[in-house]
């Protein structure tokens, strides 16, 4: 593996590399979405990665509920993925919470109580 290879996998780890949180994860799988949700006493943010703009309900209602999530858009298309970042912030304002882009297709949404 060549340097630079080395260090795009340091700064530009894969979605493959599994991150390391207290608790177990529990992945489930439904028909339009992926979601990958740690379950522990400790409040983990839960990740979506939706296939559609339809899967933006589900995580308004995960955000209504005061969890923090972490949305990655890179499934949708340009336009898709604008739309549901903009709904989503949308949300955010209204639940007087924050929105932080963690790199080009993932965002986290976190609630202020």
């Amino acid at each position: 593996m060549s340097f630079i290879n080395k260090l795009k996998n340091k700064l530009f780890p894969d979605e493959k590399e599994v991150l390391y949180y207290e608790g177990s994860k529990k992945e489930e799988k439904k028909e339009n979405r992926f979601v990958n949700e740690y379950v522990s006493t400790d409040k983990l943010p839960i990740n979506y990665k939706p296939l559609s703009f339809s899967n933006t309900e589900e995580i308004s209602d995960s955000l209504k509920k005061g969890n923090t999530v972490i949305v990655d858009v890179s499934n949708l298309d340009k336009a898709e993925a604008l739309r549901m970042i903009d709904f989503l912030g949308g949300v955010m304002y209204a639940l007087n919470g924050d929105m932080k882009r963690l790199n080009k297709t993932t965002f986290e949404f976190s609630v202020n109580k």
